[in-house]
Formats: C-alpha cells, structure tokens, sequence
C-alpha cells in the first residue's frame, strides 16, 4: 500500500513539474533590457552646418572598455571587466589620454528587477584642445541604475539611478585645482565644471577665431519619453561625461569656414529598462541536415514551434556558402521564399511566414553544388538561424548548423559505338574492334551478326585509339578524342 502511494505521489509531483514547465513556457511576467560599459568615447567634426562625422574610429573603438552587450529580453546577468587600460581618445585639435585600474560591468534581469552596474577605479583622464588640456582624476565613479515591478498586481514599473563619486579632481594644465567633487550624486545631471576660453588673431582672410568649451556633468540621466504605459520605464545613467568643443573660425563675413571638432567621453555608463506586462513567449527550434552526393549538396532546415503559444513574423535565414552554386530551393510551411540566382556563388536564402502556430513545423529545401575549382577534402560549412517578433524563451536553439566534405570529383562515363563493314558495305560479323587509351589499356568488343560493336562505361574526357582486327580486311586505326557519348564510329576497310 505504500508503495502504491509512493508511486501515486510520484506521478501527481511529475505533472506539477510539467504544469509548471508549460506554464513558465505560455508567459513572461517582465521583459528585460539593460547594458554596462565602463568607458566609451567618440570625436566628431562638423564643418558649417554640415552633419557631424565620426573620426579616429580606431581609437574610439578601442575607449569602448568593459562592455557587457545588451541583456536579452528573457533576462539574465552579463558581466565585463577591463584591468589597468591605457587608451588613446581623439584627434587634432582635440586630443587625450585615458587611463583606468579595474573597470567592473554587470547587468541583469530577473524576478521584477533590472539593474546594472559600471565602476570605474583610478581614472586619470587627460583631454583638451588647442588653448589648454584638462587632467580629471578619481579614486572610483560606480554608476547603478535600477527597475523594479510594483503596484497594483505588479504591473507599474519604476527605474532609478544614481553615481558614487570618490575624490574627484579637475585640473588645469598648470596643475592648478579647477574643481573637486566627493559624494554621492542623486540629482539628475549635475554640472561639476565648465569653462570656456577663445582666442582672435590675424584679420580678413587670415582671421582665426577659435573657442575652446569644457564641461563635465555628473549622473547624467536619459529616460524614452513616457509613452502613457506604466506598465514600462527605463533610464540610462552616465556617471561622468567629458565633454570638450573646439571651434575654430577662419576669415570672415560670408567667406567664414567654421569647423567644430568634439570629444565626447562617457565614465561607467549604466542602462536599465523593464516591462511588467505579462508577454506571450513562444520557443522556436531550428535543425539542419546537409547531404553531399557526387559535390551536390541538399540541406533540408526545419523550424519547429515546440512552445503552447503561436510564433509571429517567423524569418529563417541562411547564407550559402561561396564554395557553392545555388541551384535550387523549395519550402513547406513558409509563406515566402527569397533565394540568390541560379548558379549564383555564395548568396541568401530567407523564409519568412506571418504566423507559426503551437506545434507547427515548417521546412526549406536547398540544393546547391559544389562551385568549380573547391578542392577535394574542403569542409564547407553553413549555419541557417531563426527570428520571430514574439519573444522567445529559448535563444540557444534558434541556430543550427552543418558540415560537408567536399568530395573527389568522379569521371563521368559514356557508350562508344559503331559498326564494321565489309568493302560492299555490309555488315562484317566476328570482327574483333580493340579501344586502348593513352596509357596502354585495352579493352576489346567483337562485332555481331550484323557488323555491331559497342564499349559501355568508358571514361570520358581521354583521348582513344579504335582499331579493328579482321582475317580479310585491313581497316585504318581511328584516333579520337572521347567528351561525350559516340555511336556511329564506322570502319570500312582500306584493302
């Protein structure tokens, strides 16, 4: 008896679990996004009233320190650290120096709260322009925002943010103090210094005005305008922003060319948004096979919906690989089907259907061969993934992949035949015709009754000698040069 309520309570704990499983499956209580960086910076010019470009890309790529990436929609954590970075920012005119100890980064959702985190220890950051440069250092700046569901039910979201700033220094050129700041900063976009200088030389053509501006704010916040859905919020917290403007102005009146050149360099930025609204989640789950037969390659890519709810704006993608030719493509289940040209190299096929119900499966079709001149033993591998509008649960299975080898190319074959006569132009019966390829092989048929002869599965793409033995007649030996099927390679005797 007890075992049997053993095996009761079993059963009724394993349908809880899979209750549990499908229902944490059909909703999401909150949708997450957030990110950290713990330095980033860029440089612009600007001439007139020109749009603003980006220069010294390779420099502000490499400001760009202990950057976790955006956390995905299901939540999670993501971390990145940076120890002891020494990094140049900038051009000419506006140029600088940044140098840190530990750069620290995290970011996370789950359970009703996202918060991230950027901490920056030891900066000593050196920027400045024609008219002077400015050293700004610190013991640490530590930026944190955070979201949080609340309310009635859960479903009003509020984010907050705020910086911790330890013995912050502004100095001149000369060394002399301009600005310090220690403390914890609350208040939304806190000026800690500014200042501006301009200088005026030469006149007419060769007037130069140049005007150089500084400024650094603290806890700089940024909000997405509301939107009247209490249901979501979000905020974006820059912990110190360095900004320095130099503008310099050459002639005058309308001949003036004006050029503006900005850096613009952000200290432990932090990101944080959330939705308290219950959201649909779905799980698409993509395989891949690929079979090569005689270097023609047929992938076939499924799509499977394994979630309780529908999928919306389902696109598959696959790029082909350039050691292929497409040659063709056929779907079941998808609405739409883009494909490269025939005989194109490399190339994209996308499949994209509105709706993937729960349970549905939908698959694409590719044949491809194997483009000329690949080597034999070339691994060629192909990677297909899938997207949807609808959030979903399960990133890791929205990608599939798959590999084959290149195979040796195999000769192709073909028939060679024809038909010994006699001098009248009859058939000669019991004739013995010998085909030898260039390298000495024989092969041998013997003519029919009615003077027929034939060689099956010769390889193609040889040169052959025909030649015929015959007890009366003397027949010349043919040379031929074999690409394709031959059937009325004739012999009349010479003598």
């Amino acid at each position: 008896m007890k075992n049997k309520e053993n095996r009761i309570f079993t059963l009724l704990s394993i349908a809880a679990m899979m209750f549990l499983s499908l229902a944490t499956t059909q909703v999401q209580a909150q949708t997450f996004s957030g990110r950290a960086v713990g330095t980033q910076s860029t440089t612009t010019s600007q001439v007139g009233a020109t749009t603003p470009v980006e220069i010294a890309v390779a420099a502000n790529a490499a400001a760009r320190l202990a950057d976790t990436g955006e956390l995905p929609p299901q939540g999670g954590s993501r971390t990145a650290s940076v120890v002891n970075a020494s990094v140049a920012l900038g051009t000419a005119p506006v140029t600088g120096t940044l140098n840190t100890g530990l750069i620290t980064a995290s970011t996370s959702g789950s359970n009703g709260t996202s918060q991230s985190q950027a901490r920056v220890e030891g900066l000593n950051l050196l920027v400045g322009g024609t008219l002077g440069t400015f050293r700004i250092t610190a013991n640490a700046i530590t930026t944190n925002t955070n979201c949080v569901c609340g309310g009635p039910a859960g479903a009003t979201a509020t984010c907050t943010g705020n910086t911790d700033i330890a013995n912050l220094v502004v100095q001149s050129s000369t060394g002399t103090v301009l600005a310090s700041f220690d403390a914890r900063v609350t208040a939304p976009n806190t000026t800690v210094f500014t200042t501006t200088a301009s200088t005026d030389v030469g006149s007419g053509s060769t007037q130069v005005q140049t005007t150089t501006t500084i400024t650094i704010i603290a806890n700089e916040q940024t909000r997405t305008p509301d939107d009247g859905i209490p249901a979501t919020d979000d905020i974006t917290v820059n912990g110190l922003r360095v900004i320095v403007t130099e503008t310099v102005t050459v002639g005058t009146g309308g001949n003036a060319v004006t050029t503006t050149t900005t850096s613009d360099t952000i200290i432990a930025q932090a990101k944080s948004d959330i939705n308290c609204t219950a959201t649909p989640l779905t799980d698409l789950q993509i395989t891949k096979t690929c079979v090569n037969n005689a270097n023609v390659i047929t992938c076939t890519i499924t799509v499977t919906n394994i979630s309780g709810n529908a999928a919306t704006n389902v696109i598959v993608t696959d790029n082909l690989s350039n050691d292929t030719t497409f040659a063709s493509a056929s779907t079941s289940g998808f609405t739409t089907l883009t494909t490269p040209i025939v005989g194109a190299r490399g190339g994209t096929v996308t499949g994209t259907v509105a709706t993937l119900a729960s349970g549905a499966s939908a698959t694409i079709t590719i044949v491809s061969n194997v483009a000329p001149g690949t080597p034999a033993g070339t691994q060629i591998a192909n990677t297909a993934t899938v997207a949807t509008a609808t959030t979903d649960a399960v990133v890791a299975n929205n990608t599939a992949s798959a590999t084959v080898t290149v195979l040796a190319p195999t000769a192709a074959s073909a028939t060679i035949s024809g038909r010994v006569l006699t001098s009248k132009g009859r058939g000669l019966p019991g004739a013995t015709v010998v085909l030898t390829n260039q390298n000495g092989e024989v092969k041998y048929a013997v003519t029919n009754s009615r003077g027929y002869y034939r060689f099956a599965d010769i390889e193609v793409g040889e040169d052959y000698f025909l030649s015929v033995k015959s007890k009366r007649y003397v027949f010349a030996t043919q040379s031929i040069s074999f690409i394709e099927e031959l059937t009325d390679i004739d012999f009349m005797p010479t003598q």
